[in-house]
């Protein structure tokens, strides 16, 4: 007895492993990398927008434009904007802001370059529903479909694409075909693409998530959690440009380094009121041209304390500033038709202005360390944020004795001198008059 009955049970989980593995087989894909071309060019994607609006939402940056200087601004804004767009109203417009609570699934757009094409680019935008499909069905009728008749004053008119019923925006440049069926929102610029799109929801075969390069790059950014993705693939974009460059054009494009680019992808992940990005670049082989200014040295922890506490956004690292120079030479030398010389030349006499021999000899007095940050105005308040940009200087004192010359001779005027986080900074008080 116990045998038959652990048989019945494994007949019975085979019957159940088989249907399901059937239903798997058989479902429609999800994601929109399963439903777009192999040889899709770019792919821009939140895999969860409400996830990510509320990792936006606590950031510094969205806070400050919570200040109540900045929405009366805001507002007096939205006031005209019914005159710039008849039917578009700040009512509108804020409705819109709650499409992430709307959708809030997975939200991308994809562009195809047109290559051996004849009719343009192809984008198609998708957005998923995951909660309510019914408030996502009104959301489209009651306010995306106001907003896109300001912009198409040609319809809605009804179509049947690929066996679906579709609702067409008309304008005088181009027409937007969309579908809003079960929490699933699909607007294309072009129905061809759009009949692709429906094709592969019944068979996802050459797919852009079949693609090597998109794979690889997918299971890379996936460690980090990303709130936001940009992946763009440029191997048929090069091949496609070498036939049709001529020599020099090609020379030049090499000496960028470029061409070397096989893909790249950017991610961010914002949460508890942090964001962080990540941008990769798939080089096979040797950095060349522009690429050479990343360094390998490690960035170093103590770069961040020069930002303060409400700072919105910093960069930083080592960069090989003298090889963006050497790139620019290298183009200039692959390119017998000029165009650079005078760059060359305006670089030169910058040098000669602070008494060097040659800009290579400026680029020489520069370290490795960079960094950028913007912060909130430290008096509270304001639409426009503080910009501090810094280059490590190997030789300061060299340099400060004739670039305080060269201020002097441009403004008219000694720069001014100040002390900032145990740091002397110079600088030159600009008023409403000066511009």
């Amino acid at each position: 007895m116990a045998r038959k009955g652990l048989l019945i049970l494994f007949l019975l989980f085979s019957v159940l492993y088989l249907s399901t593995a059937a239903e798997e087989e058989n479902a429609p894909p999800s994601g929109l990398a399963s439903l777009v071309p192999g040889d899709t060019h770019v792919l821009i994607l939140f895999p969860s927008l409400k996830a990510a609006w509320e990792g936006f939402k606590s950031l510094p940056l969205y806070q400050a434009y919570q200040d109540e200087e900045v929405q009366v601004f805001i507002e007096s804004f939205g006031e005209g904007l019914d005159e710039l767009a008849p039917g578009i109203n700040m009512r509108l417009i804020k409705e819109l802001l709650t499409l992430p609570e709307v959708f809030d699934g997975e939200a991308a757009f994809a562009m195809q370059f047109p290559m051996e094409r004849d009719d343009g680019d192809r984008w198609i935008l998708s957005l998923h529903a995951m909660e309510d499909t019914e408030k996502a069905g009104a959301f489209v009728e009651k306010t995306l479909y106001p907003l896109l008749k300001a912009f198409f004053p040609w319809g809605p008119e009804k179509e049947t694409v690929g066996g679906a019923e579709v609702t067409v925006f008309k304008g005088p440049l181009l027409s937007l075909y969309v579908i809003n069926s079960e929490g699933h929102l699909v607007i294309a610029q072009s129905k061809e693409g759009l009949e692709d799109l429906l094709a592969r929801k019944k068979e996802s075969i050459g797919s852009l998530s079949e693609n090597g390069s998109y794979r690889t790059a997918k299971a890379q950014w996936e460690k980090e959690s990303p709130s936001f993705v940009l992946y763009t693939t440029l191997e048929g974009v090069w091949k496609n440009a070498d036939e049709d460059m001529e020599k020099e054009d090609r020379a030049v494009l090499r000496a960028t380094g470029f061409d070397g680019l096989q893909y790249l992808f950017v991610c961010l992940a914002m949460d508890g009121g942090r964001a962080e990005d990540l941008i990769h670049l798939n080089i096979p082989g040797e950095k060349r041209g522009f690429f050479r200014i990343f360094s390998n040295a490690p960035v170093d922890p103590d770069m961040v304390r020069i930002a303060p506490n409400n700072t919105l956004l910093f960069a930083g690292g080592n960069l090989e500033i003298g090889a963006l120079y050497q790139t620019v030479l290298a183009m200039e030398k692959a390119s017998p038709r000029g165009g650079l010389q005078d760059l060359r030349r305006s670089a030169d006499d910058l040098a000669g202005k602070l008494g060097l021999r040659s800009f290579s000899d400026l680029m020489g007095l520069l370290g490795t360390e960079v960094l950028f940050y913007t912060a909130l105005p430290q008096g509270g308040g304001g639409l426009i944020p503080e910009v501090v940009a810094a280059l490590e200087v190997l030789e300061p004192d060299k340099l400060q004795t004739n670039l305080f010359g060269l201020v002097e001779t441009l403004a008219g005027t000694p720069p001014k001198t100040m002390n900032f986080q145990n740091r002397r900074i110079h600088y030159l008080p600009f008023t409403r008059r000066d511009f």
